[in-house]
């Protein structure tokens, strides 16, 4: 699989796509991610639920191995949670038949992207771990783009594998806070393609319609 494969996948953002609602705004997702809002407890676990029933069936053969993916995906949501997520996805898409797995995290966290606050994420950031930080402008207002490299979550027994991290902040200047959305994969391989993807979940985030 090639960064043009998933540039041209059939699971892109045109047409119909999820389109999760946080605080009145609203980001569109492709249509084969599945999303879990983490802000109620029994909606993340009926949520983990279907999504491992819909990835492994309800045969009785596969039954240990969805209680084991059911208790990693609980606790990878129940830790985002904790964290002050607002809303998991989990990429279900395939290009050719091949799984292009990644997860988002959307948070609201306090801040604004004026000057000022431009100026004391850049001296958070500046020291830290990355491999290019940069800012633009985007439908909804500006946003600080991150992208770095480390090893996997050991919890999801990805401690071996080297990830793609990138972390988004988008300033929708609804008196709300920054929208910080951190993606993963671990198809560095094709990280220019999975930029552009994220680019576009990223920039989408805008008032909800209605």
């Amino acid at each position: 699989m090639t960064a043009a494969d998933v540039r041209s996948g059939p699971d892109d953002l045109v047409g119909a796509g999820r389109r999760p609602a946080l605080d009145g705004l609203g980001l569109l997702l492709p249509s084969s991610w599945w999303s879990i809002d983490l802000r109620d407890e029994a909606s993340r676990r009926r949520s983990v639920a279907q999504l491992v029933d819909a990835q492994l069936g309800r045969a009785d053969a596969e039954a240990a191995l969805r209680r084991d993916l059911r208790t990693r995906l609980g606790r990878a949501t129940d830790d985002a949670a904790a964290a002050g997520g607002r809303i998991m996805a989990i990429s279900l898409m395939r290009v050719e038949g091949v799984p292009v797995p990644a997860t988002l995290t959307v948070y609201r966290v306090p801040g604004a992207l004026d000057e000022a606050g431009l100026a004391l994420l850049d001296d958070v950031l500046r020291d830290g771990d990355h491999d290019s930080l940069d800012v633009a402008d985007g439908p909804a207002g500006t946003v600080v783009r991150r992208v770095r490299q480390r090893r996997g979550d050991a919890e999801l027994g990805a401690d071996a594998i080297e990830q793609l991290i990138v972390d988004y902040w988008v300033d929708p200047r609804d008196g709300h806070g920054l929208v910080s959305l951190v993606f993963s994969s671990p198809l560095v391989q094709v990280a220019p393609a999975l930029l552009e993807l994220f680019d576009t979940v990223a920039t989408s985030v805008a008032p909800s319609e209605g």
